[in-house]
């Protein structure tokens, strides 16, 4: 059985403390969170879950895609095509926050 990125850090988690790193211990469970959290808030139902069963339930591309009857590459591509909108998304509000920034910082700088 294959385990996704969560499942891997859970275990990773759990090795480290056993070995009595808990600083490492910690990180991992931090970064098995971020990613649980990173899924769950993407609005796109059908990627969201896709997502969840890639890389918190481990599923594979070919299993996912027999859930809908499709092929593997179907959800595979669903998820580059969201990607891609995300990163745009992600690049536009990145503009509009600095373009924020710099005016509020020309305005602070005026006498």
């Amino acid at each position: 059985m294959k385990y996704g990125l969560y499942s891997a850090y859970k275990r990773e988690a759990a090795l480290h403390a056993r070995n009595g790193d808990t600083a490492q211990a910690r990180a991992c469970l931090e970064l098995a969170k971020e990613i649980e959290k990173d899924i769950d808030s993407i609005a796109d139902d059908k990627a969201r879950r896709i997502m969840r069963l890639r890389y918190i339930d481990g599923w594979t591309w070919t299993k996912i895609a027999m859930t809908d009857g499709q092929t593997e590459a179907a959800p595979r591509n669903y998820i580059a095509r969201h990607s891609e909108v995300y990163s745009a998304r992600r690049r536009a509000d990145a503009r509009q926050n600095s373009s924020t920034d710099n005016s509020k910082a020309q305005r602070t700088a005026q006498p």
